[in-house]
């Protein structure tokens, strides 16, 4: 597991340990990851047709939206019976993804293991990539920072109601009252302070920040 592997880094400062911690991290999240990185370029190399690309966007923005709104009203059968529609929709819309355009297919959807040096050289010298690893029952969430040039890892321990301040978060998100407003800048404030290291920032040199989340960090709006 990732924290058996860091570990052993911390231990002997071996680097295989800390790429493996790396790739365990990945293994289920690569779809995420490559949408991150991929998508945005895919038709450079693979012909994808802009009005393909947005069509996909379109597709997953509704679905995301949905599965958000099911959250909230979990017994809205309408709202459910308009989300298993768009997930047919986008099944489909890979298999013809897959038919038509296969590099495109290939790099998105089918599985594979992603390395750190995989998304190191996918990554231009003013972004940084900071991937999330943790559990619900963890109390510790791990960083890997990638850039180009370097990679490290850094923990942090979760704050006191950590999990409860980020579904607060989120409910704030969608509020329209002002209290609300407030109690949400306020949260933003200490999650920010938690999940994003202070020095990130610190000389100018990054402009651009990817981030893959886990776990419910990806409930974060």
């Amino acid at each position: 597991s990732i924290a058996v592997c860091m570990q052993l880094y911390q231990h002997t400062k071996s680097s295989k340990y800390f790429y493996k911690a790396f790739e365990y991290s990945e293994k289920n999240k690569a779809g995420i990851l490559l949408e991150a990185l991929a998508s945005a370029e895919a038709k450079e190399f693979a012909g994808i047709p802009e009005n393909v690309l947005n069509r996909e966007k379109e597709i997953l923005a509704q679905i995301s939206y949905l599965k958000n709104k099911i959250i909230e009203k979990p017994d809205d059968i309408d709202m459910r019976t308009k989300f298993f529609s768009l997930q047919r929709e986008h099944d489909d819309f890979v298999e013809q993804i897959e038919n038509l355009y296969s590099e495109y297919y290939n790099l998105k959807y089918s599985p594979f293991s992603v390395t750190m040096n995989d998304v190191r050289r996918i990554l231009d010298e003013e972004t940084t990539l900071i991937s999330y690893f943790t559990t619900l029952k963890s109390d510790f969430i791990y960083l890997f920072i990638l850039q180009n040039d370097s990679a490290q890892i850094q923990f942090t321990q979760k704050a006191d109601l950590f999990d409860q301040n980020l579904s607060e978060f989120r409910k704030c998100f969608f509020s329209n009252k002002e209290d609300n407003m407030k109690r949400f800048v306020e949260l933003g404030r200490k999650l920010y302070k938690q999940l994003i290291p202070r020095d990130l920032f610190a000389d100018g040199s990054v402009k651009k920040l990817v981030i893959i989340p886990d776990a419910n960090l990806g409930e974060i709006p």
